[in-house]
């Protein structure tokens, strides 16, 4: 198995960089790493490689990037499916599907331009025109901070998310204790007027008839 540890980040002042469909690859991972994290760990793992029991998302976006680095055409497909599945919240702004138009420009997967053939030719195409060392290390470094940050974004979205449900669930538990609070009061209301008006029914009928 291949161990994966994570490197510190290095100078990308003047390197290329990694263009829309490849940045727009780790952001739509960044969301996968969040959203379905055991089946991502599942695919690096059929791949030979390992990573913790309850990995970090840092952990993953390195065993992604690694993994990606070795142009598996297996792996670059297995996880282009795993992308094409990933929903995509409505208000997740950090990825835009239009970024991957055009992803089968340069690829080596010839199977098709449906959407996981063309995510798959992107993959493949990722760190391959880096050139040097040096260049590739930049470009990592691109693709680890599109990815975390999409990551960070999609928690906090999730977050967020628990939040109105909370708060949602307070206001209509509030709603509810309100509406029977209420009709408690008007129960009594009612059994008070019930009670006046037999009082008085009563007192009428008790009164003695004058002849």
């Amino acid at each position: 198995m291949v161990r994966i540890t994570e490197p510190s980040p290095g100078n990308q002042k003047g390197t290329p960089r990694l263009n829309k469909q490849e940045a727009a690859i780790f952001r739509l991972t960044g969301i996968v790493i969040v959203d379905q994290p055991e089946k991502l760990k599942s695919l690096l793992a059929a791949h030979g490689i390992d990573v913790p029991e309850n990995p970090k998302g840092s952990e993953l976006t390195e065993a992604v990037i690694y993994a990606i680095s070795q142009n598996n055409k297996a792996f670059n497909k297995q996880l282009a499916e795993l992308l094409v599945d990933q929903v995509v919240p409505d208000e997740n702004d950090s990825f835009n599907t239009k970024d991957l138009a055009g992803a089968t420009k340069g690829s080596n997967v010839t199977v098709g331009a449906d959407p996981v053939s063309a995510i798959a030719g992107a993959i493949g195409s990722i760190f391959s025109f880096a050139g040097n060392l040096s260049n590739r290390k930049a470009q990592k470094n691109q693709a680890r901070r599109a990815s975390i940050q999409s990551m960070m974004m999609m928690q906090n979205q999730q977050e967020q998310m628990v939040v109105n449900q909370q708060m949602q669930a307070n206001a209509n538990a509030n709603r509810a204790k309100m509406i029977k609070i209420a009709g408690v009061i008007g129960l009594i209301a009612l059994l008070g007027a019930l009670f006046i008006w037999q009082m008085h029914k009563n007192k009428t009928t008790s009164q003695p008839q004058i002849p």
